[in-house]
């Protein structure tokens, strides 16, 4: 169900909020909320919950995920598959079980550019960089990762994408 606010009056406009359907007069802001389906870009793993929701342009995502297949490569731990397009980049937050970098440091952030969303760590000290966690960052553990993260999306059709569905 997707509501639509104009001035003080909600109008409920099913799934179809497209432009035509609008109202022409006052502030309006869109909501939405779903289920999403994320996708690695290596190797796969359990997603549990994914949900999403929109407001106006403001997408937010959660999701934990672990069971990793991959648990070797120096790739990092990427996310592919977003409701809607991502405009910009974003910082969120998450919590990493049993994952740290490979400078031992607790991955503490996730972040979205372009159409991958990946996990960092913010340094342990000043003179520390940036580091992605990385699938042969679990070693012999089973990592877990939760996390949320907002990003703004310049989609105007209201028709998300990737599988989500809207609910």
């Amino acid at each position: 169900m997707t509501t639509i606010i104009s001035g003080n009056s909600p109008s409920s406009f099913g799934d179809d909020i497209s432009a035509a359907n609008l109202p022409t007069q006052g502030s309006i802001v869109g909501y939405q909320q779903g289920a999403w389906t994320p996708t690695l870009t290596v190797g796969t793993a359990s997603f549990i919950s994914p949900t999403w929701a929109r407001i106006g342009n403001q997408v937010t995502v959660n999701c934990s995920l672990g069971t990793f297949t991959d648990t070797t490569s120096n790739s990092p731990v990427q996310i592919e598959g977003m409701p809607y397009q991502v405009t910009g980049r974003s910082v969120g937050s998450a919590m990493v079980n049993k994952g740290v970098t490979a400078l031992g440091v607790q991955v503490d952030h996730v972040y979205i550019e372009g159409t991958r969303l990946a996990f960092i760590n913010s340094g342990a000290n000043d003179t520390d960089s940036w580091q992605n966690l990385k699938h042969n960052n679990f070693g012999t553990n089973n990592c877990d990762i939760w996390f949320t993260i907002a990003y703004l999306t310049d989609d105007t059709t209201w028709t998300p994408q990737n599988g989500a569905t809207a609910s």
